[in-house]
């Protein structure tokens, strides 16, 4: 490991004081440092910031300082350039369901902190794309169908291994990752999958028909 990177929510308050318990824990380890440029200006002090793109090319593991969102902010990019980079997520604010380190345990964390035996716990992830389109899209967290302003509902089949196992009537879609599976998966009534089960769970949001059931399917399928 040589560099470690900051990504940061700059509406959270105390981000100065946190990027400066890991600036000391890096030089501790001769590790540099770089921190993404929408850090505000009074947190970075002497320091300068980076594109988003070029701290996750070049960190070899990222801090997350805020909440759910910027860790799933984090993750995107370099997912998107095929790197595995691990992230410590901190909870900056009140919720935080996928940031695990409260700020006020940093220091602690940090001093027990060895980078060259980091414990990382490897997430899927889903790519997505439209059919007959180019671009794909990959998602930590979950891909949500929905009907968007429109009032109707939607009618859709889902498919497991190209074979039609169940036709949808509702106000949506959403399709997550274990990691997801306590966000809006869970909002709509779908189960809590633990991140080592390598599954993908279909749940449909506000069904207009009460057969209709969340449904967990292999990533393969």
């Amino acid at each position: 490991m040589k560099t470690v990177g900051i990504v940061a929510n700059p509406t959270k308050t105390g981000l100065g004081e946190a990027i400066a318990l890991v600036r000391e824990w890096t030089s501790r380890f001769g590790l540099e440092l770089v921190i993404d440029d929408r850090t505000p200006d009074e947190a970075l002090g002497e320091l300068a910031g980076a594109r988003t793109d070029t701290v996750e090319r070049e960190a070899d593991l990222i801090f997350a300082f805020g909440g759910a969102g910027t860790l799933l902010y984090a993750a995107r990019p370099g997912g998107e350039m095929g790197r595995a980079t691990p992230i410590i997520g901190v909870n900056m604010g009140s919720l935080g369901f996928l940031t695990q380190i409260p700020r006020e345990d940093l220091p602690s964390i940090l001093e027990s902190l060895d980078p060259a035996n980091l414990p990382v716990t490897e997430r899927m992830m889903l790519e997505t794309s439209l059919k007959g389109g180019t671009e794909t899209h990959l998602a930590l967290n979950d891909v949500v169908i929905t009907k968007g302003a429109e009032s109707k509902m939607l009618s859709f089949e889902g498919r497991v291994g190209g074979e039609v196992v169940t036709r949808y009537a509702a106000d949506g879609l959403v399709l997550a990752t274990p990691t997801g599976s306590t966000a809006h998966a869970l909002s709509a009534g779908g189960p809590i999958v633990t991140p080592a089960v390598q599954a993908i769970v279909a749940t449909p949001i506000c069904p207009h028909t009460l057969s209709i059931r969340p449904l967990v399917a292999d990533p393969d399928s």
